[in-house]
């Protein structure tokens, strides 16, 4: 943290600025406002926007006539880090200040960021740059590491915004459904607003679920009929394939006397064929309508 601005012949002033955490400059025209900032740019960048030569700056905010001119600021480290221009003949030199002693170009450099390494926002030279050229100037404040977390919090950013943007998607789709759901509903009789609406919704679903059991049921029982139709047609046509079960001619139920007027029935073993029927209708449970099918055929037969 810096916690002041020293400056020396600095635009004709000389002041000593201490600073907090955060910091106003309020005053009328050529109160020194400007004064202070460009000072403070100057000790920590070594350049003032595109002024870069020792002897520009210097001819240019020297404030005429002097021989030297020095702009420095204080860290919370206790070091005092500055920049001393002065003539030196025809030319302007510079030295580099950590406490009042001179230090090389790498050593001056360490010691700034052993300061904290402050970075000084040039607001009026930001904004006469390209846009391109302002993405490397906002980079350039900022170590290389800095720099690569700072991409990484960017390219984290785009992905929240990318996901909050599906979300809103799935949202509005939702939405739809719901209120297509909605008004099929309403069509249908049913106020999604009623306060019984879940209870009929669950009475249709019973009574829909109770129709397909019932049908199921019905399907069952029409195969059932025609599964038995056909085994007990097979019997008939040929007992003695059928006859190879025991459960078919031991019957749990004995089989009464079968009364017919023709005089053929016991030649032609009538009582024989009609018992063997009777015992596969009698284990399959069926005595209906299969039986009278088979009686008709049998009696024709015979």
């Amino acid at each position: 943290m810096i916690k002041k601005i020293i400056a020396r012949n600095f635009k004709g002033s000389v002041f000593s600025q201490e600073l907090s955490w955060f910091n106003i400059f309020i005053g009328p025209n050529g109160s020194g406002k400007s004064t202070r900032t460009m000072a403070l740019e100057l000790a920590v960048n070594g350049c003032l926007s595109d002024i870069k030569q020792n002897g520009l700056i210097f001819d240019a905010y020297s404030g005429g006539g002097k021989a030297s001119m020095y702009v420095g600021f204080e860290s919370d480290n206790g070091s005092e880090i500055g920049r001393k221009y002065f003539k030196n003949g025809e030319t302007v030199s510079c030295n580099l200040l950590v406490n009042n002693q001179k230090y090389s170009k790498e050593d001056f450099t360490r010691a700034i960021i052993n300061s904290g390494d402050p970075a000084v926002f040039d607001m009026e030279g930001f904004f006469s740059l390209t846009d391109s050229k302002k993405i490397e100037y906002l980079f350039s404040m900022y170590s290389k590491d800095d720099g690569n977390k700072f991409r990484e919090i960017v390219g984290k950013i785009e992905d929240i915004k990318s996901s909050l943007q599906k979300a809103r998607r799935s949202v509005k789709i939702s939405q739809g459904i719901i209120e297509r759901s909605r008004e099929s509903l309403i069509a249908d009789n049913y106020d999604p607003d009623d306060p019984n609406f879940l209870e009929k919704i669950a009475s249709e679903k019973k009574r829909l679920k109770e129709t397909i059991s019932a049908l199921e049921l019905k399907d069952a029982e029409k195969k059932h009929e025609r599964i038995v139709a056909e085994r007990v047609e097979k019997s008939a046509d040929d007992p003695e394939k059928v006859t190879n079960s025991e459960s078919i001619h031991k019957a749990d139920k004995p089989v009464g006397d079968i009364a017919c007027s023709c005089g053929k029935c016991d030649k032609n073993g009538f009582k024989e064929k009609m018992g063997i029927i009777l015992s596969v209708m009698e284990k399959t449970g069926c005595r209906h309508c299969a039986a009278m099918i088979v009686a008709k055929k049998m009696l024709r037969e015979e």
